[in-house]
């Protein structure tokens, strides 16, 4: 229970980070990405969980692919922080917060690759 709600914790801050980094960033919405930097951090997440779980992150690594061009170096390195992260965070939990993983996997997750 603790470390789910670590994860969570660690998730949250991950966004915040995210929507900070975002909201000072100099370029305009024309020269963006169609994905916001928030949610590419929160698929980073996802591959986290999947690869710490030793699921496929394949899907996962092919949006992130395809999003990071354009993408400021600061976002592209707190995405893969966050991913690092998660991925060793969710290899040592224990099976209660690994069954909760396995439905953010599932759930949420699942819903970038559609």
């Amino acid at each position: 229970m603790l470390r789910s709600a670590f994860a969570s914790i660690t998730f949250a801050a991950a966004i915040t980070v995210a929507g900070v980094a975002g909201m000072v960033s100099p370029a305009s919405a024309a020269d963006r990405t169609e994905m916001n930097d928030s949610t590419y951090i929160a698929i980073a997440h996802c591959a986290g969980v999947s690869e710490g779980l030793g699921a496929d992150a394949s899907g996962f690594d092919k949006v992130l692919s395809d999003q990071d061009v354009g993408r400021q170096s600061v976002v592209l390195e707190r995405a893969k922080q966050v991913r690092d992260q998660t991925a060793s965070n969710a290899r040592r939990a224990g099976a209660d917060t690994k069954g909760h993983l396995q439905a953010e996997l599932d759930g949420a997750c699942r819903a970038y690759l559609n």
